[in-house]
């Protein structure tokens, strides 16, 4: 099996599991950016309490 074979099969034996862990990491993206936007929130205005 040559190397670009191999590349297919591989990526056809983790295409299930990638396609979760990009999931995971657009999550986890968008947990951190929510976090910046609250810390920016809190640095740049007073929150009303």
């Amino acid at each position: 099996m040559d190397h670009e074979q191999e590349k297919v099969a591989n990526w056809n034996n983790l295409r299930s599991s990638r396609e979760l862990e990009l999931a995971e990491i657009g999550f986890t993206i968008g947990m951190k950016v929510h976090a910046g936007m609250e810390v920016h929130a809190v640095k740049g205005y007073p929150r009303e309490s």
